[in-house]
């Protein structure tokens, strides 16, 4: 069984590189639709290479290996960035239809469900702490990142509830809803870390104002959750929250109606402090964040 599945699913990927090839020859030597009536439906309910390629992309996002996870992530991140250039180019924006759509659920979903990571260090010293590294997840956030800046306004107050509703679901024991808020805390990250290049491009590009990034009155909200989760019983969840608040020290102060030096002192050193007690994952995100609130003080003082 397991090697007809394997043969199955390898003439399948092999069913979509001829169609891919074909819809290529197609349109680089100009032929006419008609000329492959013959082909199959499948073929000729796609326009152009793009669009069947992204469709092979969003159902491998669901793959049962990460690898092709986060292959199949990176192909559509790249897909978007290289529309939204184009998209820039022309002085147009594409609509938000059906693909983004399902991309944007399917990552979503990603955030809850994806569970894969490893763990590694930056340093050479073996004593050192591990961070969490979450390659499908820290995909499939970006993703989110992006499309929510393209998408309408009802479309962002939906995913930005069902991120806080992710976030704050109750648990009898805390310890098991942490991969669910590690998942929203990196999607918070990259919205806030595209908040923050978007508002120091605004002097420059004053339509930049306009992006649905901008809704002043989510952030508030995105802080405390964050700062709340620097005291989380998870290392990684409170590495993703200094992670989170990092980003929005480092933009301006409209965005945000609170004093995040004056919230973060206490739970900040908390876990700071919790760090002397052995080796913890969140060490490098949690000193990064003391050290962006200190040089913010001493610069306005």
């Amino acid at each position: 069984e397991d090697a007809t599945n394997a043969d199955q699913e390898s003439n399948a990927s092999s069913s979509i590189r001829a169609l891919l090839v074909l819809e290529s020859k197609r349109c680089t030597m100009g032929i006419a639709s008609d000329d492959f009536t013959t082909q199959n439906h499948k073929t000729r309910q796609h326009h152009n290479p793009q669009t069947l390629l992204g469709s092979e992309l969003a159902y491998r996002t669901f793959d049962p290996q990460w690898t092709v996870r986060h292959g199949a992530l990176l192909g559509t991140l790249a897909l978007l960035r290289a529309w939204r250039v184009h998209d820039f180019n022309i002085q147009h924006k594409r609509p938000f239809g059906r693909w983004p759509h399902d991309i944007l659920a399917r990552c979503t979903c990603i955030l809850s469900l994806d569970q894969f990571a490893d763990y590694g260090s930056n340093s050479i010293d073996s004593k050192s702490s591990s961070e969490l590294v979450a390659p499908v997840r820290e995909m499939a956030s970006q993703i989110v990142a992006v499309l929510l800046e393209a998408a309408p306004s009802e479309v962002w107050e939906c995913v930005h509830d069902l991120l806080v509703q992710l976030y704050t679901k109750v648990h009898d024991n805390r310890s098991i809803g942490w991969q669910n808020r590690l998942g929203v805390l990196m999607a918070w990250k990259y919205i806030c870390a595209m908040v923050q290049m978007r508002s120091s491009k605004a002097s420059l590009v004053p339509s930049a104002m306009a992006s649905n990034l901008f809704h002043f009155s989510t952030y508030d909200m995105i802080l405390r959750h964050s700062i709340s989760g620097l005291s989380d019983s998870s290392d990684d969840v409170r590495a993703a929250s200094a992670e989170t608040i990092l980003q929005l020290t480092k933009a301006d102060k409209y965005l945000h109606t609170i004093n995040i030096a004056k919230e973060c002192t206490k739970p900040l050193w908390e876990a700071i402090v919790d760090i002397r007690e052995g080796v913890s994952s969140c060490a490098t995100s949690l000193l990064s964040l003391l050290a962006e609130i200190l040089s913010k003080n001493c610069s306005s003082s």
